[in-house]
């Protein structure tokens, strides 16, 4: 856990401007105190809440459209990641491994599959490349980095997280009680 931790919870009721200013300022107070994250207090369901772009601009995530965030851990700190959007019982989720990189608070992640599901029915899947990929930890260990898209965690509290993506957007999102 970090010691960036706003009441997040509270803030996403409060005005747009507000919220994205405590945004920015949990980030740069992160810069400098440097708080170390585990990948551990990432483990869960995540859904999103709110998306700060990189013009400042916040958008607040409706809810009839809930988007969720997942992590497993199937090493100390690598795993799968699931980033799924649903529209009433139609489901569409991407899926793919994931590294925590601890000291950093970097979480490297490639999406690999995609599915599409109406409820538990599966209507269709597919890989994202064409070639066989090869392993995260492998790409992870090249140099320049590879273009992989990552999180940059700079509040994470036991009910929220908050990251800039490599986008340069900014998202919040809650622990979800599913």
């Amino acid at each position: 856990m970090t010691a960036i931790a706003p009441d997040w919870e509270a803030l996403l009721q409060s005005d747009a401007a507000v919220l994205a200013e405590q945004l920015l300022t949990a980030e740069r107070s992160a810069r400098s105190q440097r708080p170390q994250v585990s990948a551990e207090a990432l483990e869960g369901v995540w859904q999103l809440q709110a998306v700060l772009n990189k013009t400042g601009r916040l958008q607040r995530w409706p809810s009839f459209l809930p988007a969720t965030l997942e992590y497993r851990w199937t090493e100390a700190e690598s795993g799968q990641i699931t980033n799924q959007v649903c529209l009433a019982a139609l489901r569409f989720c991407f899926q793919g491994p994931c590294q925590f990189e601890t000291g950093r608070n970097l979480l490297w992640f490639d999406f690999e599959q995609w599915q599409l599901a109406w409820g538990d029915r599966l209507l269709l899947q597919g890989r994202l490349r064409r070639s066989a990929p090869a392993a995260l930890r492998d790409r992870l260990q090249q140099r320049p980095r590879p273009k992989l898209p990552f999180f940059h965690y700079f509040s994470v509290t036991p009910n929220a997280i908050a990251a800039r993506g490599r986008g340069g957007g900014v998202a919040l999102w809650l622990r979800s009680s599913r």
